[in-house]
């Protein structure tokens, strides 16, 4: 799922497949991509927050959006139910 970041393409993916990691933290990320800011300046410092938080409570050592210590289980997740389902909104 993408972070609304400026410039970042969005996926228009069924809410049933974007929650079935049991690693919270794609679950906290789903939850913040769905955030609203006033200002599209404060995105990414309220990421930079939730990634210290997330940091914090775990221990683990965040690596671009993953963590070090389970990197291979984050880098080999699939997408079971997704055969042409995921359009993307932006136009390429």
């Amino acid at each position: 799922m993408a972070l609304n970041l400026p410039g970042a393409r969005k996926l228009n993916c069924p809410r049933s497949l974007q929650t079935h990691s049991p690693n919270p933290w794609w679950r906290w990320i789903q939850d913040f991509s769905g955030r609203n800011f006033t200002q599209s300046t404060d995105r990414l410092p309220a990421f930079i927050g939730v990634t210290r938080r997330y940091q914090e409570t775990t221990g683990l050592t965040p690596v671009l959006g993953l963590w070090k210590e389970i990197l291979l289980d984050d880098l080999a997740w699939q997408a079971a139910f997704c055969r042409g389902c995921c359009a993307s909104s932006a136009e390429d």
